[in-house]
């Protein structure tokens, strides 16, 4: 792992014991969008891949959606990953860097993947976007965020800081969908939303991508 890994693995770990009261304070939208989105998809996974799952909270939509689904969840962040271990919804955890190639997982092993509120911590994220879409069956959904970069407008900034070592990158809307064109993505729906408001007033904006790996 290395340097900016280990920084954002250290982040994670410290913010682990609070995230969910964090997020809750701030009304961040990704729970609930995934519920919404999950709704109006035709579509019965038997094997789940939650990437970078954090403490859990997309854990605990896709498995009341899915109950009898096989439910598979990786982090950067051991301390993230025993506070999804706590509510009961995973079949396994396993601590993962999507920096790194996801050896643990084989080829087209998922039928749905969700990869949310991550990508902005990687340093290449269209390497991950590429692991993604080989551990995704043909016929299989993702959806996949971005945080948002609107280069027009400059009141949406290109980097966010976490802390004094950890940054989020934003994309904008050409940039990820050139990034999951090129990894062979076929993209179904593109939304934009503000993910939360923080404590300084920042209105956070997200792309939202639902994909599919095609058939051929």
């Amino acid at each position: 792992m290395n340097r900016h890994s280990q920084s954002v693995a250290q982040f994670f770990d410290g913010f682990a014991s609070t995230y969910d009261r964090a997020i809750r304070a701030i009304s961040y939208f990704m729970p609930d969008f995934l519920n919404t989105r999950l709704s109006q998809l035709d579509v019965a996974p038997r094997v789940i891949l939650d990437a970078a799952c954090g403490t859990g909270l997309a854990g605990k939509i896709l498995k009341q959606r899915f109950p009898s689904a096989t439910l598979y969840g990786c982090d950067i962040s051991a301390k993230m990953l025993a506070q999804a271990a706590q509510k009961g919804v995973y079949d396994q955890l396993q601590v993962g860097n999507l920096d790194d190639p996801l050896d643990q997982y084989s080829d087209g092993q998922f039928d749905l993947v969700v990869c949310l509120g991550a990508v902005e911590f990687l340093e290449s994220p269209e390497q991950a976007m590429s692991e993604l879409f080989r551990v995704l069956r043909a016929g299989g959904v993702a959806c996949v965020s971005f945080q948002e970069f609107a280069e027009n407008d400059a009141g949406k900034p290109r980097r966010t800081q976490a802390n004094e070592q950890v940054q989020g990158c934003a994309y904008s809307i050409a940039e990820s969908t050139s990034m999951l064109e090129h990894c062979g993505f076929a993209i179904h729906e593109v939304d934009s939303e503000t993910a939360y408001v923080s404590s300084g007033g920042f209105a956070c904006p997200y792309a939202v991508y639902t994909v599919m790996r095609p058939r051929s």
